[in-house]
């Protein structure tokens, strides 16, 4: 990532392999950095990061903006067809803003068939919540400017809404996994830090005016740290990112039901995940990242 660079950046290849592509989109910092850290995710990996990052200049329409320029960096290096779209905190959010616009639009050439949000809760207006940030003083000047201007972007911006469930509501059999255990409505796999992974019952959705051709959200993975961030010197609230930090699904159940199908803990806090300091974590992180983009592979070829 450098001015005047591509955008998005190619970070692996996997010639002759079946498994979709994944674009990772910046975090709130408008870089993508931290992508460069991961480890083999045995497929094409893309990172897209803000053009106006160097400038420090705002995007007048929001996140509404941002995801349709985003669409454009993407057919202009020539991504097409179904991929997987993610990203850590922000990038989940974008994520889930451009694939409603694509499934708003027939002619795309490209269909979001699963996401991937790393550490990204459920995001309630910032108008509704305040804004509680941990300090950021030691952080390069551009990238605080980034923050600060998330924060004009999340003032009043909602998650886009979908009307059907993720994966048409239809039962998963996570196969590969020990005793190929099915999900149903509802229903999801909660991956803790050490030990077996296991289905959990989440809050299901009944859509009472059900279109005859449902928009549904492409099916979710999540990634949550189990650590909360440190707060300001003097500040007794924890820090707005923390706010759903002891829910599983990080807010998204629900608000958001029939959605995320696995959840995966990571031992650490938002801002630590990708700790180019810490080989250990983000071999962990890398893992997981895997797992949870095999786990979207199998349900895309199962007839999403």
């Amino acid at each position: 990532m450098f001015p005047g660079g591509p955008n998005p950046s190619k970070l692996q290849s996997a010639p002759g392999t079946t498994n979709l592509p994944l674009v990772l989109i910046h975090d709130g910092g408008g870089t993508s950095f931290a992508y460069f850290l991961l480890g083999e995710l045995k497929r094409d990996v893309w990172a897209i990061h803000d053009p106006n990052y160097w400038e420090g200049k705002t995007w007048p329409g929001g996140m509404d903006e941002m995801a349709r320029h985003y669409i454009v960096l993407m057919r202009n290096a020539g991504i097409r067809g179904k991929i997987l779209l993610g990203g850590w905190s922000l990038g989940g959010l974008l994520s889930m803003t451009i694939a409603r616009l694509l499934a708003d639009d027939p002619t795309a050439l490209l269909t979001v068939s699963g996401t991937i949000l790393i550490d990204t809760p459920y995001h309630v207006p910032n108008a509704e919540t305040g804004v509680r940030d941990p300090d950021m003083s030691n952080l390069p000047k551009l990238i605080q400017k980034s923050f600060q201007n998330c924060d004009i972007y999340l003032e009043h911006w909602r998650v886009p809404t979908f009307s059907g469930p993720a994966h048409g509501g239809k039962p998963v059999r996570l196969r590969g996994l020990p005793g190929e255990p099915e999900l149903q409505r509802g229903q999801y796999l909660h991956m803790p830090v050490k030990g077996e992974g296991e289905v959990k019952q989440g809050q299901t959705y009944e859509f009472n005016e059900f279109p005859e051709k449902p928009l549904a959200p492409p099916p979710g993975v999540l990634l949550r740290g189990l650590r909360r961030a440190e707060t300001k010197s003097g500040q007794t609230e924890e820090c707005t990112i923390d706010m759903f930090r002891d829910d599983e699904l990080l807010g998204w159940g629900g608000r958001y039901p029939d959605f995320i199908k696995a959840t995966y803990d990571i031992d650490s806090a938002h801002f630590d995940i990708f700790d180019k300091l810490n080989e250990r974590k983000l071999e962990i992180v890398t893992d997981r990242i895997r797992q949870g983009v095999e786990l979207l592979d199998m349900l895309c070829k199962s007839g999403q």
